[in-house]
């Protein structure tokens, strides 16, 4: 079993050169835009490195399977061009059996991608969006200052006379900026500010106020008064922060959305089949490490005469293969026309192709 030990000790390097690589180059533009927010809108730095942290789990779980695809074409092309794999075989090792180290490391790397996916991935996405929450409703009431006119949200004036204790806005007057027919002046108690769950509306939650809506034709003021009204104010551009990193269903606990798909009917397409999709695609997505690590090995031997440029073009193909067929089962399954389970038959595919060429290079050796 020296060689089994070997081989395993001999993936990892690739696998965290290739894995850092690709991670990087796609967390660069994250990283960029985290750099633009904490100097556009003044963010915290602890804020930014958050949400930076936060991000990384989805990130992750898309770069370990191309980091374990990548380790075992860079050590099965050394193999053959150093005549290794010639000299596993001369010794009755069979491709089948000198898979096995391989396929070892396809399993762990699944279990750490599905720890990711089931756990870790939403967990930190409701971190991530309860963070911006934070950061749009600080920001928010931080340009509200008593006893100055304010004029960042949207067309709309905006003045309070003080904070009370509690944090609450004490006098607030609000008015559009410029007056027409449709216009009103709201007067009210006390107020405070709330974000909406999309994070696409600034509320503006007023107590205990009244409406004056000016009414040209019969040449009165009509006036409402409220005990509570939650005012939309649009939100200003400099606390437009980017929250289109995570969809709401990326957020559901696992064992929620287990429960949630479970109780809902197949025949309600609208609810049903985003959260199925969600549910199988956290489930499936870990076993193509499985599966790129099996199908890479035939596709990776080389001649050592031919060099080993081929065999990194047939990884690039075999990497769009996949997500070809992922794409085609994704929309499948949002069309309601496929079940979820469909999602898992891409890993099996590859599987199930690499497992079939072992066998007939195997067949030819012999």
């Amino acid at each position: 079993m020296i060689y089994y030990r070997a081989i395993l000790s001999e993936l990892s390097r690739p696998f965290l050169m290739t894995f850092g690589v690709i991670s990087f180059l796609l967390l660069m533009g994250k990283i960029q835009r985290m750099v633009t927010w904490m100097v556009d809108k003044r963010l915290d730095v602890d804020e930014v490195m958050l949400m930076f942290v936060y991000l990384l789990p989805s990130t992750f779980s898309f770069t370990i399977p191309l980091g374990v695809l990548g380790a075992v074409f860079m050590v099965v092309i050394r193999h053959s061009l150093d005549s290794e794999l010639i000299s596993y075989q001369a010794a009755g090792l069979s491709l089948r059996q000198y898979s096995k180290p391989f396929v070892t490391f396809g399993w762990t790397t699944a279990f750490i991608t599905l720890f990711l996916t089931l756990l870790v991935q939403p967990l930190f996405n409701r971190k991530f969006l309860e963070l911006q929450v934070q950061i749009i409703k600080s920001h928010a009431e931080d340009s509200l200052i008593p006893g100055e006119f304010n004029y960042d949200f949207g067309g709309k004036v905006i003045r309070i006379q003080d904070r009370n204790q509690a944090g609450e806005f004490v006098s607030v007057f609000l008015a559009d900026r410029e007056l027409n027919n449709g216009s009103s002046v709201i007067m009210a108690d006390r107020g405070n500010i709330a974000v909406d769950e999309g994070f696409k509306k600034v509320i503006f939650k007023l107590q205990g106020g009244t409406i004056y809506t000016p009414q040209k034709e019969a040449g009165q003021l009509v006036t409402t008064h409220f005990d509570s009204l939650d005012y939309v104010l649009t939100l200003p551009t400099s606390l437009n922060v980017d929250t289109e990193e995570v969809e709401l269903n990326w957020t559901i606990p696992t064992w929620e959305l287990v429960r949630q798909v479970s109780r809902l009917d197949s025949g309600d397409v609208y609810n049903y089949t985003p959260l199925a999709f969600e549910l199988f695609n956290r489930l499936t997505v870990p076993w193509i490490c499985l599966a790129f690590a099996l199908a890479a090995i035939p596709l990776a031997v080389v001649d050592p005469r031919s060099g080993r440029s081929g065999g990194y073009l047939r990884a690039i193909f075999l990497v769009m293969v996949y997500y070809l067929l992922w794409i085609g089962c994704r929309d499948l399954i949002l069309a309601a026309k496929a079940p979820g389970l469909l999602l898992f038959s891409p890993a099996v595919a590859i599987w199930v192709y690499g497992w079939r060429r072992l066998k007939k290079m195997d067949r030819q050796v012999g």
